[in-house]
């Protein structure tokens, strides 16, 4: 029912602490903000990318890399109930690379292309004053961070990188 939440409780309570990848991909199909904030983010490097080469006066195509800062982002329960449980709060960042390209006889505007990956960390951890409804069960971060205080489960960190993604403008 909610894959990535059930694998990360379940590897909560294999008490390894061990990282454990999380499933970039799918958070951008399911979430609907994370997708667009961060193609809005590389949007912005890329007219950054174009700003710079325009001043340059180049006479053909350059290439940009670029990182932006990691940024919180939070999956809300109404959005995604999987993702909800899975991660709550987490951070993302984008890399990636922007090509500009000067105008051309057939083309008289700066274009742009730019792939880019987006990255996703969080600390599969409990704040301890928060409460979730599961099935009707009512489960408080409180009971789920003593069983890592008695030693029967172990906080730890989810990472991940998505598929490149690709862009064109304008």
């Amino acid at each position: 029912m909610w894959p990535d939440a059930s694998k990360n409780l379940y590897h909560y309570l294999q008490n390894t602490g061990e990282p454990q990848d999380i499933n970039v991909d799918n958070m951008l199909t399911d979430l609907p903000d994370l997708p667009v904030d961060a193609q809005a983010d590389a949007e912005w490097m890329a007219s950054q990318a174009v700003a710079d080469a325009q001043k340059s006066d180049i006479s053909g195509p350059v290439t940009y890399p670029f990182n932006t800062e990691w940024t919180p982002e939070y999956a809300e329960q109404n959005e995604d109930q999987n993702w909800f449980l899975a991660t709550g709060g987490y951070q993302y960042c984008t890399d990636g690379t922007v090509t500009v390209y000067p105008p051309t006889d057939s083309n008289a505007e700066w274009t742009y292309s730019y792939d880019y990956r987006v990255h996703v960390a969080d600390r599969y951890n409990w704040d301890g004053n928060k409460s979730t409804t599961i099935n009707g069960i009512t489960v408080t971060d409180k009971e789920l961070q003593e069983l890592h205080r008695a030693g029967l489960a172990k906080e730890y960190d989810l990472v991940g990188e998505s598929s490149v993604q690709h862009g064109t403008g304008p």
